[in-house]
């Protein structure tokens, strides 16, 4: 008897450490406000990452240039925008504009001309750096729209969204991250 009495108060106190333990564990809704303010100050999330090699036909003044370029980019969230809102138990969290970046690849040989010609009538001779710089800046944003049109930003929404609720996952209460841009902001404010 003097052994199960020894077991049952062992067994007893176990129970009551691990309740105490978890209880001074426990994230209050006093700190949730401070926690999300924490995962503001990270400031960005990068979601997807971009690396492609993209061919550039166009012209300019009466030139053509047929090129390959390599890019590099990213889909990025500004965790500062973030907004949320905490309503009893339950966070209602909503993630913020993306922001689509891309860069010119430093690489050697991610640039590579294999055409150029002039079809004005007396030739104004080859393309300047102005104007290949002109015509790399229009593939940059034309990369930027298809971007949005292949579906990576969706993806990249999605993939935030699912980080986020790991990030938030040890708060109390429930928490509800709100995508009012599932398709883009970029897309939803034109």
């Amino acid at each position: 008897m003097k052994k199960f009495i020894a077991i049952l108060v062992l067994v007893l106190a176990a129970i009551v450490g691990t309740l105490w333990w978890v209880e001074s564990h426990r994230v209050s809704a006093d700190t949730i406000p401070a926690t999300l303010e924490d995962v503001k100050g990270m400031v960005k999330l990068c979601a997807l990452e971009i690396h492609d090699d993209v061919p550039i036909r166009d012209s300019i003044n009466g030139k053509w240039i047929f090129a390959k370029g390599k890019i590099n980019g990213y889909v990025t969230f500004d965790l500062e925008r973030m907004e949320y809102e905490v309503k009893g138990d339950t966070i209602i969290v909503m993630l913020p504009p993306e922001k689509v970046e891309i860069y010119e690849s430093t690489d050697k040989g991610a640039y590579r001309v294999y055409d150029a010609w002039d079809n004005t009538l007396f030739g104004k001779g080859e393309i300047t750096t102005a104007e290949e710089n002109a015509l790399k800046e229009r593939m940059k944003q034309r990369y930027i729209n298809a971007v949005y049109s292949k579906g990576y930003v969706r993806r990249a929404r999605k993939s935030a969204k699912e980080t986020l609720s790991k990030l938030f996952g040890h708060l109390d209460g429930t928490v509800i991250l709100v995508d009012r841009y599932p398709d883009g902001y970029g897309i939803s404010k034109n």
